[in-house]
């Protein structure tokens, strides 16, 4: 396998992830928005003129269900947004600067005394295929490190947000308790 071939590819793929872990972000709004008016209406259908332990049973299950699905869009938040803004994602130079570059290392081994005029395209395209393959393996790890970090932040985001719903499905304990009364 040819190295550059290597790291372009491991490049588009890191690109590729960054689209599917961007567009795998709308399944747990919505499930978290479901999860949030759930407990609003768990919240706000709840008759607190009931007995104490019963009453504190259901508000400690409302809190902890409110604060770990909390916890939950904190972690969401932090895989959309690209934060702190020096974890960014890495892009290859725009091609006009790339050719730029390519074309500058061409007027620079032509001002260069005792460099024969047939190895100025060969020293350029070293150069820049040097260059070229440096940036791609810098870029694709960068974007593979921020995937993994994004991806482990969807994790525990996937995490608060199921100990959201056990402890929300939890306080259908206390309502059912008093209902049946």
């Amino acid at each position: 396998m040819v190295q550059e071939e290597f790291y372009k590819g491991q490049y588009d793929k890191s690109l590729a992830e960054r689209i599917e872990i961007n567009n795998s972000l709308s399944t747990p709004i919505g499930i978290l928005t479901a999860l949030l008016a759930g407990l609003y209406f768990c919240a706000t259908s709840f008759s607190y003129e009931c007995q104490r332990p019963l009453l504190y049973a259901f508000v400690f299950l409302a809190v902890a269900s409110a604060l770990l699905l909390i916890i939950s869009i904190i972690y969401l938040i932090l895989v959309f947004a690209e934060f702190p803004a020096s974890v960014g994602y890495i892009n290859l130079n725009d091609s006009d600067f790339l050719d730029q570059y390519y074309q500058d290392l061409i007027i620079f081994y032509s001002n260069q005394p005792g460099i024969a005029a047939t190895d100025i395209q060969v020293k350029a395209k070293k150069d820049f295929d040097d260059y070229l393959l440096a940036e791609l393996i810098r870029n694709s790890a960068n974007n593979q490190r921020i995937n993994r970090i994004k991806t482990a932040r969807l994790f525990q985001s996937h995490k608060f947000m199921i100990y959201g719903l056990i402890f929300l499905s939890l306080l259908t304990i206390p309502r059912h308790r008093l209902w049946s009364k």
